[in-house]
């Protein structure tokens, strides 16, 4: 190491680059490949963009087309098995117009079914005039007769054609459509979507890719310019730290230090190599050790300058060691790296095959939504939509394992540059031991040779400072472009695992900016992710109070069923209360008298329950139950909350908070039919958010008080069904509930009292504040024995709207700034006896309700009533059944009739001159309890 000190003498000048020359060449090549690397991230990361965009607007080109076919295909079979058993064509068509009227699709409501037979117009939502008409002759503004060129795709087995048509508020707008025969007609249905909203969704898409892109763009280089320019002022400022004490170790070199020049030649040659990479320096050191040996015969000075040159050597030895270990660490470091860049390429290809295979799922869930019908549609979509995300996640995992595979070869390149350096630093350290020896031999002075070796030292040390920092900011560099490639990316949840593996937390916010639309797309799938989330946090909440027993359970139920005719009802008809009125065509033919078939399965439930928690001093309990009826016709298939409540029990009291069932309905005395609802209208039938008491007067006899609102089940008022008119009367509904049970028998009453205020205004413009006061009342028993299990129960009240009962209430006097209301009085009864085998069960219901009317007179000419079934006098009901139960699995099968007396009321809301309606339906039922 002792040629060092003649780094700056005139031998060195014989070298064609100085160490400060090369420092810069270094420095050069630096900025070279930082260029180059922001040209080839900047490209790629443009074609990416490029490509991205592209392959959406195809993928949603062709999403539109299987959309719109398997739209058109389902509702064509659906169309074809509901009219295959109407034999008149007027019924027919009819029927069509019927179904396809309502039907609207897209966001803008733009999309809707249309019916020819031939070119002429048999349904045409939008332009309900134009039916009837030829339309064979309509052409667009690029002279395609669409209305022929739909009907021959029809008649060839369905196909697609490509048109202008007018949009509402848009003009003309290109537009696909297609086309097929309705099954066993003469009839073919059509649906078309207008590509502008495709044109609208890829630019928005391109917009939020572009954003991204610029984001991310102007964050590099706010931070990557910043860096590169510290580094190049860091590389002069440590080119001087070199070559200024190097100049300064020249200038005070004695003559002493000219004898050793050709040593300090080669260990300044050697350490130039080392920069280089090249082996020679161990020839330089071996020179150096000859130099020094000659010093032996020198001056007592330079024998002082000498042990302090020995002494600078154990130093510099010890740096060396350092170095060799830091390089060491190097290595090895650099081996974890590849290991790495392996294992992200293992998690790319499992990335891969699972989009391969959500892209399988997704063509598979779409084929079963095309044979759902019109209940999978919406289903469809989502399919779509997951398949395009299997796509894209595909491509993106191919393209991010490109830039993985060209990161390992620079990785691996620097790993072999490394252990190259490595191999130096040992050469280095064995020429240096060397040294130290030969140098401990010669005199020990040399005190300006101490100096000049010690600040040698510290200039290599900061030259190995500068390698270490390059090796860092050429890794850095390495990540930061695979960090923005990534980013460049549309993942789901798996893309987002690997952004944090291999980039960190930066591109968290970029992917929710890529997957904002898809999630838009998924609207329904929200309530089906706030009722997880609910489950969660309860689980969660009560699991930190130590719960004891946690129960997650329900059934999947499948029904099918036939109607003899026509119902009052809901859900799709699963909600059946009794039979339509007859309406009669001009020949006497009942338009109610119409048979239909329906499958069902959002009758299946789950529930969750924690309990044994101590609370208060009592156990606590709470359990929350849906199923997915919906809380309305449109809103079939979505999740609808059952009860959700919170009991404290204590030794012989409980408080129960929450929604439950309704006082009047008994859990254990109640119709067990396979309708859903519960044997409504003949049986009480609601659920209520209420604060109930219960207290155990004696070991068989309970007693409850209750006070509750009104939500799902609510009474008809002048604005519909409501849970306003409770409210506005600003008292709860109040019930008194007592039971006494045993072994073998049960029974008990229940009475309760309501006030609703139907108005707060007058139809003249009267604040008013009159109310309805009703009571209810029943009383139930039963009896359960080996074989058989027998219930009966009596119901009396008034203004029984809100138990999906029949009855309600009617104006009793009508004055411009007073109308005053009178009660409708029903009351039911019903009786179910049940076999009570293990496997095997036959049962029994039948029951009874009759309207008795009003206690006072109805005043007016035209009585004005509010209720359900206020024109009906009575109905009967009767519903045998038989169920088959093997494990968790039951098979039902049950009849029902019902008749309903529909008639004129009187004054008194007697109902007269009735005419007795009836009807069956036939159900079957598989449910899996868990």
């Amino acid at each position: 190491m002792l040629a060092f000190m003649g780094i700056r003498s005139n031998n060195i000048m014989n070298h064609k680059l100085s160490i400060n020359q090369k420092m810069w060449i270094t420095a050069s090549l630096i900025s070279i490949m930082f260029l180059l690397l922001l040209f080839f991230f900047n490209r790629t990361l443009s074609k990416s963009e490029n490509i991205g965009i592209s392959n959406a607007s195809e993928v949603m080109y062709e999403d539109q087309k299987d959309k719109v076919k398997v739209a058109t295909h389902s509702m064509a079979l659906s169309l074809g098995e509901i009219i295959k058993s109407e034999q008149d064509d007027q019924q027919q068509l009819e029927i069509i117009r019927g179904a396809v009227d309502p039907i609207r699709f897209e966001s803008d409501q733009s999309g809707y079914f249309f019916v020819y037979h031939k070119t002429t117009v048999v349904a045409l939502p939008p332009k309900k005039e134009l039916i009837g008409n030829d339309l064979s002759d309509s052409k667009d503004t690029q002279g395609i007769y669409f209305v022929r060129e739909l009907y021959k795709e029809a008649k060839n087995g369905g196909g697609f054609v490509d048109y202008v048509f007018p949009k509402p508020g848009a003009g003309d707008q290109p537009k696909i459509g297609y086309a097929e025969m309705i099954p066993g007609t003469d009839y073919w249905i059509g649906t078309g979507v207008y590509l502008d909203n495709i044109a609208t969704t890829r630019a928005h898409i391109e917009e939020q890719i572009g954003e991204a892109v610029r984001s991310q763009n102007l964050i590099m280089y706010l931070f990557v310019v910043p860096l590169f320019l510290g580094i190049l002022v860091a590389l002069f400022f440590i080119s001087r730290s070199i070559v200024i004490p190097l100049r300064k170790v020249s200038e005070n070199l004695s003559d002493a230090a000219n004898q050793v020049s050709s040593a300090s030649a080669m260990v300044s040659q050697s350490g130039q190599s080392l920069a280089e990479g090249s082996t020679q320096q161990a020839a330089s050191i071996q020179e150096t050790s000859a130099s020094l040996s000659e010093l032996n015969s020198k001056t007592h000075e330079n024998s002082e300058n000498a042990r302090r040159a020995d002494h600078f050597m154990q130093e510099t030895n010890t740096v060396i060691e350092s170095a060799d270990q830091e390089m060491k660490n190097l290595a090895i470091s650099m081996t974890q790296i590849s290991e790495s860049s392996n294992e992200i390429h293992r998690i790319i290809k499992t990335i891969d095959d699972i989009a391969f295979q959500t892209n399988l799922l997704a063509l598979n869930a779409a084929v079963e939504a095309a044979r759902a019908g019109d209940a999978g549609a919406g289903f469809a979509v989502v399919a779509s939509e997951v398949r395009s995300l299997a796509v894209r996640a595909a491509e993106s995992a191919r393209n991010t394992t490109q830039l993985i595979d060209t990161t390992s070869k620079r990785i691996q390149e620097g790993e072999e540059s490394a252990e190259r350096t490595k191999v130096a630093f040992s050469q280095i350290q064995d020429s240096s031991s060397k040294v130290a020896d030969i140098i401990a031999e010669i005199s020990t002075a040399s005190e300006e040779q101490a100096n000049g070796i010690e600040q040698i030292s510290t200039a290599v040390n900061e030259m190995n400072t500068v390698t270490q920092q390059n090796t860092a900011t050429a890794e850095e560099a390495a990540g930061s472009s695979e960090e923005m490639a990534a980013q460049a990316k549309e993942m789901e949840n798996m893309a987002v695992e690997l952004s944090l593996v291999v980039n960190g937390n930066q591109n968290q916010s970029a992917l929710k900016t890529s997957f904002s639309p898809s999630l838009k797309s998924f609207a329904p799938g929200k309530k089906s992710w706030a009722l997880r989330s609910f489950l969660i946090l309860l689980f969660a909440t009560f699991g930190l109070a130590k719960a004891q027993t946690v129960k997650i359970g329900g059934f999947v139920s499948s029904e099918t069923y036939f109607d003899s005719k026509e119902g009052i009802a809901s859900r799709e008809s699963n909600v059946l209360l009794f039979s339509k009125k007859p309406m009669y065509d001009n020949l006497g033919n009942d338009l109610t008298d119409v048979r239909s078939f329906h499958m069902v399965s959002f009758n299946s439930r789950l529930r969750a329950s924690v309990s044994e928690v101590e609370a208060f001093g009592a156990k606590s309990s709470a359990v929350i139950e849906f199923d997915f009826l919906g809380t309305g016709e449109s809103f079939v298939n979505m999740p609808r909350m059952r009860h959700a409540y919170v009991n404290l029990d204590w030794e012989k009291s409980s408080l129960l908070m929450g929604q439950y069932w309704h006082p009047m309905f008994n859990p254990i005395c109640f119709p067990q039919v396979m309708g859903w609802g519960g044997a409504a209208p003949v049986n009480v039938l609601s659920r209520n958010n209420q604060v109930r008491f219960t207290y155990q007067l004696s070991p068989s006899v309970s007693a409850n008080i209750s006070a509750l609102s009104h939500r799902d089940f609510t009474s008809n008022g002048p604005d519909g069904y409501s849970s306003k008119y409770i409210r506005n009367s600003g008292i709860p509904e109040m019930n008194l509930h007592m039971e006494y049970k045993n072994e073998s028998i049960m029974a008990g009453f229940t009475s309760g009292f309501k006030s609703i205020k139907p108005r707060t205004v007058t139809p003249a413009g009267y604040k008013t504040d009159e109310t309805l006061q009703s009571w209810h009342a029943n009383a139930f028993i039963t009896y359960t024995s080996k074989k058989i299990h027998a219930k009966f129960t009596t119901i009396y009240g008034q203004n029984m709207t809100n138990f999906l009962m029949i009855g309600g209430y009617a104006e009793k006097s009508v004055q411009p700034e007073k109308i005053t209301y009178t009660n409708l009085t029903t009351s039911s009864y019903w009786t179910e006896i049940s076999s009570r085998g293990e496997k095997f069960k036959a049962a029994l219901f039948a029951g009874y309700t009759i309207n008795h009317g009003a206690s006072e007179t109805i005043i007016g000419s035209t009585p004005v009533f509010y209720g359900r079934g206020t024109d009906i006098a009575s109905i009967y009901r009767i519903a045998p059944r038989i169920t088959f139960k093997n494990g968790p699995l039951l098979w039902g099968l049950e009849y029902t009739w019902t008749s309903a007396a529909y008639g004129t009321p009187d004054i008194k809301g007697k109902v007269r001159n009735t005419e007795d309606v009836s009807m069956y339906r036939i159900q079957i039922a598989a449910i899996y309890t868990f």
